[in-house]
């Protein structure tokens, strides 16, 4: 249960306190980067097609339902929704350097991406989340593992 502290990690008004929830549950169980990394061909196409509409959907959500002009989503602190879809999507970048395909597209979903782009400026973000390059060959080794099975 949530303590009662200054910055709740979830909104106090019980209905954006759903509205929260329902998202992050969209995004915990609907929204994956594995499916375009493990996957070439139509199969990759497909995976990034199914991610992209889930980011239009994500997009357009959270802008009918938390776009107040605060710079995070709850308002002007991160919470819980914040975190849910920052794991989800702060390796969005690096993913699409390994499989040189977007489909995290600024034009197309600029909520999200002002968004994640204020998030990668917290400072707690920066000191616990691993430089891009890290990610980027980590993601390559989650690759090729994924491609090739019987050279683990």
């Amino acid at each position: 249960m949530e303590q009662d502290h200054d910055v709740p990690l979830l909104p106090k008004d019980p209905y954006q306190r759903s509205k929260a929830r329902f998202w992050a549950q969209f995004v915990d169980n609907s929204m994956t980067l594995v499916n375009v990394v493990r996957t070439v061909g139509e199969e990759q196409e497909a995976a990034r097609y199914e991610l992209v509409e889930k980011l239009h959907i994500l997009e357009k959500g959270l802008g009918e339902d938390f776009c107040g002009g605060s710079p995070y989503l709850h308002g002007e602190h991160p919470g819980y929704l914040d975190i849910v879809i920052g794991t989800k999507l702060m390796d969005s970048q690096a993913v699409e350097e390994v499989i040189g395909l977007e489909f995290f597209d600024p034009d197309k979903h600029p909520l999200l991406f002002k968004w994640l782009t204020k998030l990668k400026e917290l400072e707690v973000v920066k000191e616990t989340t691993p430089a891009h390059e890290r990610t980027v060959a980590y993601v390559q080794r989650f690759r090729e593992k994924a491609l090739n099975p019987s050279k683990q």
